[in-house]
């Protein structure tokens, strides 16, 4: 019986391998999203759009050491605060509206950040797309959320 012997150096570029195409999903779509600013082109409940489409701004940060926040504006409606997170390898996205004041100027802007607060299946993600689905948003829940960003 003829034995299969690896020789040492081949075992180092094996493993070598091993780590570096299993690299932390959570870590990299993270960065793809610190410091980045991205547009939702689309946001529809239930296959009806919505028609509010703000723009996302996520605070830099250090998604193991702090709490990630970010702003949401809409033009001309105000802005919002949120606190964000990816975690799962990088197949889970949340939103929490973080928002302490609202006032009529930002009436819209933290009306969409408390509405679509909630935990999103991330469908579709690189460095300048992004799709998110859920049927837990605060404000509407068992309904199918789908957002679509795109990295400005």
């Amino acid at each position: 019986m003829k034995q299969f012997k690896i020789k040492p150096i081949n075992f180092i570029a094996i493993l070598s391998l091993i780590i570096i195409t299993s690299c932390n999903k959570t870590k990299q779509h993270s960065k793809w999203l610190t410091g980045e600013t991205w547009q939702v082109n689309t946001v529809t409940i239930d296959g009806q759009p919505f028609d509010l489409l703000p723009a996302l701004s996520f605070d830099d940060c250090d998604i193991y050491d702090e709490i990630c926040f970010g702003n949401l504006s809409i033009e001309n409606k105000g802005a919002a605060r949120f606190a964000w997170q990816i975690r799962e390898k990088g197949k889970i996205f949340e939103l929490s509206d973080q928002t302490q004041k609202k006032d009529e100027s930002n009436e819209e802007a933290v009306g969409f950040s408390s509405s679509f607060s909630g935990v999103f299946n991330v469908t579709e993600v690189d460095k300048q797309n992004m799709a998110l689905e859920s049927q837990n948003c605060k404000r509407y829940p068992g309904k199918k959320v789908v957002i679509k960003l795109t990295k400005k």
